[in-house]
């Protein structure tokens, strides 16, 4: 049966549909971290490579994340024509990863740097927040498969997979 809203329910309904649809982002996120973090411990994964142009990529993602958390400041510093060859949706999904936490780890207004620089035949791809940090003790572990540092378990959420994948993505295109 079809349900009659009041004035002013559909506003509490479209709230509460946002939340479910929330929800269900998050839980899809953390089954595909959990997906990708066994294959790729597993040595599974094969990529499937192209030539990327990391200059435009880098730029879109920024731009994307850009619109999804307007109250921070993304600064792209980024050289032109850096292409390399690479799995286009598993770099996105590193610097997606690397923006994200920067977020994460960041207080509203604050702002996140990205560059991209070429030096020595090599490509260098750098996030800087201006969030908590890592201590020094917590360095050597940052990107084992589900660490979390102190700090960061006490204030955020997360499981630790995100930087262990991105870690072995990077490893997988020769970095």
């Amino acid at each position: 049966a079809r349900r009659q809203f009041k004035k002013g329910e559909m506003d509490k309904g479209y709230g509460l549909l946002d939340k479910c649809l929330g929800s269900v982002s998050d839980t899809v996120l953390l089954i595909d971290s959990v997906v990708d973090m066994t294959a790729l411990s597993s040595g599974r994964v094969e990529l499937v490579t192209s030539q990327v142009d990391l200059t435009c990529l880098v730029r879109e993602v920024v731009e994307e994340y850009s619109m999804l958390y307007g109250d921070y400041t993304f600064e792209l510093r980024c050289s032109r024509g850096i292409s390399v060859c690479g799995e286009e949706i598993r770099l996105r999904q590193v610097l997606g990863n690397l923006l994200s936490n920067a977020v994460k780890y960041s207080e509203r207004g604050a702002v996140v740097t990205v560059s991209l620089r070429r030096r020595t035949g090599r490509v260098f791809l750098k996030v800087r927040d201006e969030g908590m940090g890592i201590s020094e003790a917590a360095l050597p572990f940052v990107f084992d498969n589900m660490f979390r540092s102190r700090d960061a378990a006490d204030r955020r959420s997360g499981l630790g997979f995100g930087l262990f994948i991105c870690s072995q993505i990077v490893a997988l295109h020769g970095g």
